[in-house]
């Protein structure tokens, strides 16, 4: 796509595409092990974990809890499974309502793909998701939202010495005061939302002070994440949410941060 910003030292760690779509109700835990069947020789392992909460954006709404729907699934089946590749790098992620695919650095000096390279195992799994339930008799899955987020890690160093020089980061941020009683601010949790053009869905953007799990040092986490619902269930239209959501993610993390980091993260000319 033209005229997104690129950069040739991101400091993205983490990228998730998925679908959200109305529970299915034959699918059950042998399915599980019917679609592992399918993908084994590419992601080889698995582990269970709970399920993520399901939640959906009323389309187009301007208000930020407007027409949420929480969804409670039955306890006998309140689960979510990880299937893993042998690099630890891409993750797929199924439950009764959903479906992922992260790419995610573990070592920590894997370099990032680009969206242009996930995109297809995006679609080449869930293809292969679709066919297993209807192999099964399960209906196809009805989509009522799609999700591109990006996390990101930025490290203090410096001239980034803390929460106090977050200026130097977030474009919008200018830690100023009315007064002159408060000291410098120690930390900043940040939290935003934009309704995206055309009322397609929502993007959030949300920064927190985090201790790295791999080092514990404390680092900035950027989350940008975009979310909304396709016209339709249909493979193509589903990739044309996830490419529009995908362009939102990226340009709104280029006009968030400032062109001190862009210097920093090396950024090209808008491709």
């Amino acid at each position: 796509m033209p005229g997104l910003p690129d950069f040739d030292n991101p400091p993205v760690i983490e990228t998730v595409l998925g679908l959200q779509f109305t529970p299915l109700s034959k699918f059950d835990v042998p399915h599980y092990g019917l679609y592992w069947e399918k993908i084994r020789r590419s992601y080889d392992r698995f582990e269970v974990h709970p399920p993520i909460v399901s939640t959906v954006d009323e389309r187009g709404s301007d208000a930020p809890l407007k027409g949420q729907i929480f969804i409670n699934f039955p306890s006998g089946n309140n689960f979510r499974c990880w299937f893993i590749d042998e690099s630890k790098n891409n993750l797929l992620q199924v439950q009764r309502d959903r479906f992922l695919l992260n790419w995610r650095k573990v070592r920590g000096d894997e370099q990032y793909p680009h969206y242009e390279n996930i995109r297809p195992k995006f679609e080449e799994e869930w293809v292969r998701f679709c066919e297993m339930l209807a192999e099964q008799g399960i209906g196809p899955p009805e989509v009522n939202q799609c999700e591109v987020t990006y996390v990101n890690h930025i490290e203090f160093d410096n001239e980034l010495t803390g929460c106090s020089e977050l200026k130097r980061f977030v474009a919008s941020w200018s830690g100023a005061t009315s007064g002159e009683f408060l000291p410098k601010v120690d930390k900043v949790s940040l939290n935003t939302s934009y309704v995206m053009g055309g009322k397609n869905g929502r993007l959030r953007i949300t920064l927190q002070p985090v201790l790295r799990s791999g080092d514990g040092m404390e680092i900035l986490q950027l989350d940008v994440s975009a979310t909304g619902r396709p016209t339709s269930s249909k493979t193509p239209d589903l990739l044309e949410w996830l490419d529009k959501g995908r362009e939102w993610v990226v340009k709104g993390f280029a006009n968030f941060t400032t062109q001190e980091m862009h210097r920093k993260w090396r950024r090209k000319n808008d491709r």
